[in-house]
C-alpha cells in the first residue's frame, strides 16, 4: 500500500466520500463504495492488491489490513502466507466458502479456526462432512497440524460402529479444552443426525461440498436438514471446483451457508438469472425411436412466416427408405395415440449455457474468497497438455455407428442427460475403451487401439512413474491385463479397494522404483490423495463431470511437485470423445471467471 496521494490513476486509488466511507477509484474513473467495516476492509484488500491512497486512507488501511497478523492458538503453527491469513480473517466475520485450489491448505484452515473458537471459548467440537476417499487425509492433517499435548480427538462417524461412538461424545467423555473432531460422509450424516441433535457443534465444515449442489439430490437435501437443525453452529463449504457443471451448482452452497446467502428466495429464480436453457420434447416414432425437437425456437419456413417446431420438423424429414416427408404421409405429433401418431413422451428444459457472470461474481465475492494455486504457487512447475488421437478398429467403427443410428444419439450436443449407465453414450464410451456391456456382461473387441498407445505412451516415459486415469472398472481391468502381458506391474485403485489400501498403495509408488504406474478411476482416486511421486497422467477417458476431471489433474499438479507435469488425453478419432474434453473444458472455464476476483493474488 502506497500512502502518496496519486493524480495518475494508473492504480485503483483509496480515499474517503464525505460521509466517511471508503472509495475505491478504477483506473477508467468508475468509484466503487465499500462499508467502514470489518467486510468492507476485507473486501478492498481481496479486490485490489495494489493501490494508491489519499494520505487518511493510508493510514485507516495500513492500521485495519486484514492481512496483519490475526490472533492464532498455540495449537497449530500460524498460518505461512497472507492468503490462509486472508481466509482465517474472512471465516471469523460470517459463515463463507473458501472457493481455494487443492493443495493450498483448506484442510488447514478449518483446523485452525475451529482451535481458535475453542481457544475463544466458542466450543470444542467440529464436525466435517466430506466423501470418504477423504476421511484418512483429515486424520493425518489433523495429527499433523494440531499439538498433541491438546489430546485431540478424532472421530469416524461412519461404518456399524458409528451410534456407539457418537454417544460415548454425548454422554460427555471428553474435556471442554479438547478439542474433537467428528467425521462423517455425505451418504451417513442423516444415519447420524439424531446422536449429533444433542451435541453442541461448534463448526460444520462441508469438505469437497460440489457433493451438494444438485438440490433434489437427497445426500444435499439431508445437508440443509442438518444445518437448520445447528443453526448455532458456524458453516463453511470447501471446494477446489465448486460448480463446474453449471451456475445452478452455486445456489444450494451459498444457501446452506445461510438463508438468502445466494441472493435469490429460490432456485428457479437464481436459475433463470444464470442460466441459458431451452425447452425440448422427446417424441417417439412408431418404429420405437426416439428423436428431440427444441419446441421453444422460431423456425422460418421458404416463404419467410414462422411456423410451429412439430410442423417444421414433419416438413423437412422423411421416414427410411421414403420419398416423401412426414407431413406429405399425414403424420403428426401429438400426446394422444392414434394413427400416423408421432408420440410426444414429454418437454424438459435442457441446459446450454451461463448469464449474467458479473452478476454472480458480485455474490461470490461477499460470500467466498477464491485462491487460484498459480496465484500463490509461483514456483509450481508448469503443466503441459497433450492430446493423442487413435482410430478405431473397424469392428469397433461399425458397433459405434450402429449405436448411433439406433439410438439416435446427438454427439454434438453434450448436454444430453441419461439417467444411468444403460443409455447411449455409456455405450459409446464402452466401444472407445474396447468392450460393450450386453445383458451385465463385457464383450471385448479384438483389438484395442486405445490400450496399445497407452502402452506406447508408457514406453516412451521411459522410468517415469505415470497414473492412468480410466472411468470405468472394465477398462481399469483391461489396463491391468495388458500390463500383466507386457510384464509391466501396475497397482490399481478404485471403488472395490478398501480406503486404507489406498494410503498403502500411495506409500508403495512413492518410494519403490519397481512399479511406477498407477491406474485409477478419477470419482475414487481424484480426492484426497497425493499424487505428486508422478509427473505424467494419462487420462483413458472422460465422464460428464469436469469437476472430477480437474480434480483428478491437480492430485499431481500442486504444492509438493517438483517435476513439470504432462497431462495426455487419448482421443478416439471421429467420436464423442473429443467434443466431451472441449466441453469440458468450457464449463471449467466458465467456473474459473465466475471465481475470478479481479487480484485476489493472496500474496
Amino acid at each position: 500500500m502506497n500512502n502518496n496521494i496519486s493524480t495518475t490513476y494508473v492504480k485503483p486509488f483509496l480515499f474517503f466520500n464525505e460521509k466517511n466511507f471508503p472509495v475505491v477509484r478504477d483506473p477508467n474513473g468508475e468509484e466503487r463504495l465499500f462499508s467502514n467495516s470489518l467486510m468492507g476492509r476485507w473486501l478492498i484488500r481481496t479486490m485490489y492488491e495494489n493501490m494508491t491512497a489519499s494520505p487518511e486512507a493510508g493510514q485507516w488501511f495500513a492500521q485495519n489490513n486484514p492481512s496483519r497478523f490475526i490472533p492464532i492458538p498455540s495449537l497449530i503453527y500460524p498460518p505461512r502466507g497472507t492468503y490462509q491469513t486472508l481466509a482465517l480473517y474472512r471465516m471469523s466475520l460470517s459463515n463463507c466458502a473458501l472457493w481455494i485450489d487443492m493443495g493450498l491448505g483448506k484442510t488447514y484452515l478449518a483446523i485452525a479456526f475451529a482451535l481458535r473458537e475453542l481457544a475463544n471459548d466458542k466450543g470444542n467440537v467440529t464436525l466435517i462432512v466430506c466423501p470418504t476417499s477423504v476421511f484418512l487425509t483429515w486424520e493425518d492433517e489433523i495429527q499433523k497440524h494440531v499439538n498433541q499435548k491438546s489430546e485431540p480427538q478424532f472421530v469416524l462417524a461412519h461404518g456399524p460402529k458409528r451410534k456407539k461412538i457418537l454417544s460415548q461424545i454425548k454422554q460427555g467423555n471428553c474435556k471442554p479444552s479438547q478439542p474433537i473432531f467428528i467425521i462423517t460422509s455425505y451418504e451417513t450424516l442423516n444415519n447420524v443426525a439424531t446422536e449429533l441433535e444433542h451435541i453442541h457443534i461448534s463448526n460444520i465444515f462441508f469438505d469437497e461440498s460440489s457433493k451438494i449442489k444438485n438440490m433434489k439430490s437427497q445426500r444435499t437435501k439431508s445437508a440443509h436438514r442438518f444445518v437448520q437443525q445447528h443453526k448455532e453452529s458456524r458453516v463453511f463449504c470447501l471446494s477446489g471446483t465448486p460448480s463446474t457443471t453449471s451456475p445452478i451448482g452455486f445456489f444450494s452452497q451459498y444457501e446452506i451457508l445461510g438463508r438468502g446467502f445466494s441472493g435469490f428466495q429460490d432456485l428457479i429464480s437464481f436459475e433463470k438469472e444464470f442460466v441459458s436453457s431451452a425447452m425440448f420434447a422427446r417424441c417417439r416414432l412408431p418404429s420405437g425411436r426416439d428423436f428431440h425437437i427444441q419446441v421453444d425456437k422460431p423456425y422460418v419456413n421458404e416463404s419467410g412466416q414462422e411456423e410451429h417446431a412439430f410442423n417444421h420438423w414433419l416438413r423437412t424429414h422423411k421416414p427410411p427408405k421414403s420419398t416423401q416427408t412426414y407431413q406429405e404421409l399425414g403424420y403428426r405429433i401429438s400426446k394422444n395415440h392414434g394413427d400416423r401418431v408421432i408420440k410426444i413422451l414429454n418437454f424438459y428444459p435442457r441446459i446450454y449455457g451461463s448469464k449474467n457472470i458479473e452478476k454472480l461474481r458480485e455474490i461470490t465475492r461477499s460470500r467466498a474468497y477464491s485462491v487460484k494455486k498459480e496465484s500463490v504457487a509461483k514456483d509450481l512447475p508448469p503443466k503441459t497438455y497433450v492430446t493423442r488421437t487413435i482410430e478405431l478398429s473397424s469392428e469397433q467403427k461399425k458397433t459405434y455407428q450402429e449405436i448411433v443410428n439406433n439410438e439416435i444419439v446427438t454427439i454434438g450436443n453434450l448436454r444430453f442427460k441419461f439417467a444411468d449407465h444403460t443409455g447411449p453414450y455409456a455405450k459409446l464410451h464402452q466401444v472407445c475403451q474396447g468392450y460393450v456391456i450386453h445383458d451385465s456382461a463385457p464383450t471385448r473387441f479384438k483389438s484395442n487401439p486405445k490400450t496399445e498407445e497407452i502402452l506406447d505412451i508408457v514406453e516412451e516415459a521411459g522410468e517415469q512413474k505415470i497414473v492412468i486415469w480410466a472411468s470405468f472398472i472394465e477398462q481399469i481391468h483391461i489396463l491391468e491385463e495388458a500390463f500383466e502381458k507386457e510384464k509391466i506391474p501396475t497397482k490399481s485403485i478404485y471403488g472395490a479397494i478398501a480406503i486404507n489400501t489406498r494410503s498403502e498403495i500411495i506409500r508403495s509408488l512413492r518410494s519403490s522404483d519397481e512399479c511406477r504406474i498407477l491406474i485409477a478411476n478419477p470419482e475414487v482416486a481424484g480426492m484426497g490423495l497425493d499424487l505428486t511421486f508422478a509427473s505424467i497422467e494419462i487420462f483413458a477417458s472422460n465422464w460428464f463431470k469436469p469437476d472430477s476431471r480437474i480434480q483428478a489433474e491437480d492430485r499431481l499438479h500442486r504444492i509438493g511437485q517438483h517435476n513439470p507435469v504432462t497431462v495426455i488425453d487419448v482421443i478416439a478419432k471421429d467420436t464423442m470423445e473429443g467434443a466431451l474434453l472441449k466441453h469440458a473444458r468450457q464449463q471449467i472455464d466458465v467456473e474459473n471467471l465466475i471465481l475470478s476476483h479481479q487480484q485476489l493474488m493472496g500474496e
